[in-house]
This record gives C-alpha cells, structure tokens and sequence, in this order.
C-alpha cells in the first residue's frame, strides 16, 4: 500500500528529523545500548492515523 498519497505535499517536503538519523545509526550498532523512550515513528503512518 503507498502511504505517501496520505501524507500532505507541504509536510512531505520537510526535511527528516536530527533524531532519527541518531536512532538509525545507534541501531546499527553492535554493542550499543539505547536509553530513548519508544523509538522514532516505526509503528508506521498507520498507526499514527489511528492516534489522530
């Protein structure tokens, strides 16, 4: 399914989240150990539609 075509063109041309980035290269890491709370929009646009 192409989630895109929900997601506004104005809000789709921001640029992506500093904290992202983070929470993707500590992913990467082998012995890395993450204190965050949750994790960065994984669940999916899905789910945050059912949060709306």
């Amino acid at each position: 399914m192409d989630q895109s075509r929900y997601i506004a063109t104005h809000i789709a041309g921001l640029p992506k989240s500093g904290i992202r980035d983070f929470f993707d290269i500590v992913a990467k890491m082998k012995d890395a150990i993450s204190l965050g709370v949750g994790f960065a929009l994984a669940a999916g646009i899905g789910r945050c539609n059912l949060l709306a």
